[in-house]
């Protein structure tokens, strides 16, 4: 085989999973939400007392963003933004927190550093470091390290779930754990567009892909991903929450009507959905 024929086949072999990815193309009103998203961020840094960029590890990316709430004991929600391990910040999800610590919780918004610049496996690393520091230090901002809500968006979601598999020493303290539109296998993100700067390999998806049956603490979990998400998307969620049932780990899935990729974040800026009902247990009127 010559290299231009090498190159063709490994094109059309990373190209398999093209179309479910390439999200802007589907939505191309994503950037309006995500301005939206940034201009309630400033709005939030500026009416909330906050501490931003603490460093919980020794690298640019391994910062976080803290919004105490106003008592102390008060319940915590953690943060994992998406972006395929490779974009986006949490500065932008700032905005989380205008709801967040109305309802009584201090927030702490995680960033990591972005691949191609470290692989995924630095990543995984990364999260698990970032939340065994909110666990120690998070009682300075009022919050409770027993009372955790874990939340993740997209490869957020992923970052949660590893989160979830580990068996931390005293326990997690994750009361409840909100995966929203989430992707739980690195193997279509391999034959995607997204390798050029993933570097997935074969070994990377066997070590590094969620594994339901070893979730420990038995937290309430909730799978969401929206009607309007790619098909793979919804397929990884369905199978997810379906991997944890037959692990006998309870789940709570919802597949929203209406709500896609880049909606679903939004529902974290109101008081009422189904998502936020979820979380703070509390019911619409």
């Amino acid at each position: 085989m010559n290299t231009g024929d090498k190159k063709s086949e490994e094109c059309q072999e990373t190209a398999e999973f093209d179309d479910q990815f390439d999200l802007r193309k589907r939505h191309p009103f994503a950037r309006l939400h995500l301005l939206k998203n940034v201009a309630q961020s400033h709005l939030a840094q500026r009416l909330l007392r906050c501490a931003l960029d603490i460093s919980y590890g020794g690298s640019e990316g391994q910062k976080l963003d803290i919004f105490p709430a106003r008592a102390p004991g008060a319940p915590v929600f953690v943060f994992i933004h998406g972006g395929y391990f490779r974009a986006l910040d949490k500065s932008q999800y700032r905005y989380i927190a205008l709801q967040m610590v109305k309802y009584g919780y201090t927030v702490a918004l995680v960033n990591y550093d972005l691949a191609p610049r470290v692989p995924v496996s630095e990543i995984v690393r990364q999260i698990l470091v970032s939340f065994e520091w909110v666990r120690e230090n998070i009682s300075q901002w009022n919050g409770d390290p027993n009372r955790i809500v874990l939340c993740g968006h997209s490869v957020g979601a992923f970052l949660a779930a590893k989160i979830l598999e580990k068996d931390w020493p005293g326990g997690s303290g994750i009361c409840k754990a909100a995966l929203l539109s989430g992707l739980y296998d690195l193997g279509p993100m391999k034959r995607s567009f997204l390798n050029r700067d993933l570097h997935l390999s074969d070994a990377d998806v066997l070590n590094l892909n969620t594994r339901a049956d070893v979730v420990v603490g038995r937290p309430g979990i909730l799978i969401a991903a929206g009607g309007e998400e790619t098909e793979q998307f919804i397929a990884q969620s369905q199978d997810y929450s379906r991997r944890l049932a037959n692990a006998a780990i309870h789940n709570e899935l919802m597949i929203l009507p209406g709500i896609n990729h880049y909606t679903m974040s939004r529902l974290l800026a109101q008081k009422h959905n189904p998502v936020m009902d979820w979380i703070t247990g509390s019911t619409s009127p």
